[in-house]
């Protein structure tokens, strides 16, 4: 492992620093505020890990989420993906470890909703094992600024993306002024896919009928995404996490707050079978407030939600939901159908799971009749007796977020030599 130093934050030197890396190797941005002019930095093979000069991002829960003031600040004016980790398409399996840390990233506001639409990501991860997202700050970005994916376009090929986010700002403060156009739509806060197509035949057998296969459980899975999201403040976002393709992720001890969409987007997400449909979530200890008045409203009504499920298997327990805009539309739980598509009944909601959850100014849950009081969903904590197994959380905190560095200040470069690399 190394450390090499760009000598500058700029697209073309954060490059040639990352080129001239190995695996294992660390490549350190000074500070400074470096504009970037749409390049994007690719890091094809994963390995390579980009570091700030300092914490950005935020503190855990448990200092109330307060945030740092960044000093490496990458800022791009215009609309386009700044970061890329992983390849486009089908190669030899599993890539390599990527660590991104102390950085803002800065994308160019949308000033109408088609621009919003343009679906750009700041930070994009494809086929990484143990990949780690932390104390970065991510601002204005129309797409979700963090996009977890493993689809190569070849489906069964034996890939997967797992790994952490945990300690980033996500916040939109352009949503604070509406478009003249309408509503804001877009604008998530992390986003994932995994390689689930309508088209794949055996994709039942992975997508494995047992649940507590999924709960609690971190690696590889053939096909999939398992992401860790915890200790994080997301604010102004459409849905703060969504879901979709066989992605499966949990959240806990995140503060997610001021949704600004015109309409029900839950603050946690889980796509449906159209997309296909997300594996399922776990959902605990996050601190969600619902919607200030900072958003045109939908219909004339303003909307919260807190959890929306469309399909997979779920676990939402110790939750806090504070909803500040009360109304009869205003819900802690979604479950929809809507979703719905003809012979993929094994995406439906099914053994999901949901207990112990406060909440304010909203009603409980929202479902339509199909969906089922003890047969697809239980206002309960899974048990051995009438489920057949009990569910334990992964350890908390991440052992990934306490292993290897635990501070960027002593990657800083006092020669302020450029590219000076030095290996341990």
């Amino acid at each position: 492992m190394g450390y090499i130093y760009a000598s500058s934050g700029y697209a073309d030197d954060v490059q040639e620093a990352v080129d001239m890396a190995i695996v294992g190797d660390y490549v350190v941005l000074p500070e400074g505020i470096w504009v970037w002019n749409g390049e994007l930095v690719t890091i094809p093979d994963g390995g390579v890990n980009l570091i700030g000069a300092s914490l950005a991002g935020c503190m855990g829960h448990e200092d109330g989420w307060a945030h740092y003031t960044p000093t490496t600040i990458l800022r791009n004016n215009v609309q386009a993906q700044m970061i890329n980790c992983g390849r486009e398409t089908h190669g030899n399996g599993q890539l390599n470890p990527v660590r991104i840390s102390g950085i803002q990233l800065e994308g160019f506001p949308p000033a109408n909703v088609a621009e919003e639409q343009s679906g750009v990501n700041a930070l994009y991860l494809r086929q990484i094992p143990n990949f780690r997202i932390d104390y970065c700050t991510f601002v204005n970005w129309g797409s979700a600024p963090v996009h977890i994916t493993c689809n190569d376009g070849v489906y069964g090929a034996n890939v997967s993306s797992y790994g952490v986010i945990d300690h980033n700002v996500i916040t939109n403060p352009y949503k604070l002024t509406p478009p003249p156009d309408g509503n804001w739509y877009w604008g998530y806060g992390i986003g994932m896919s995994g390689t689930a197509r309508l088209s794949d035949p055996d994709i039942m057998d992975e997508w494995d009928e047992q649940a507590q296969n999924w709960f609690g459980y971190y690696g590889f899975k053939k096909g999939g995404i398992v992401v860790y999201i915890e200790d994080n403040h997301i604010n102004l976002p459409r849905h703060h996490i969504s879901s979709l393709d066989f992605a499966f992720y949990t959240a806990r001890y995140n503060l997610l707050d001021e949704p600004a969409c015109g309409y029900q987007a839950a603050a946690i997400d889980v796509h449906g079978p159209a997309y296909p449909s997300g594996r399922g979530c776990v959902a605990y200890n996050n601190k969600i407030v619902g919607a200030v008045n900072n958003q045109k409203p939908w219909g004339g009504t303003y909307y919260s939600a807190a959890v929306g499920l469309r399909g997979g298997s779920s676990l939402i327990y110790n939750n806090e939901f504070i909803c500040n805009l009360y109304n009869q539309y205003n819900y802690f739980l979604l479950l929809s159908k809507g979703d719905y598509v003809e012979g993929l009944e094994y995406q439906q909601i099914d053994q999901t799971y949901v207990w112990n959850n406060s909440y304010t100014g909203c009603t409980h849950i929202t479902k339509p009749p199909e969906i089922i009081q003890d047969v697809h969903y239980f206002l309960r904590a899974p048990n051995q007796a009438q489920d057949g197994f009990t569910y334990t959380p992964y350890p908390y905190p991440h052992p990934l977020t306490v292993e290897g560095i635990h501070s960027l200040s002593v990657h800083s470069n006092p020669s302020n030599i450029p590219f000076t690399i030095r290996r341990i």
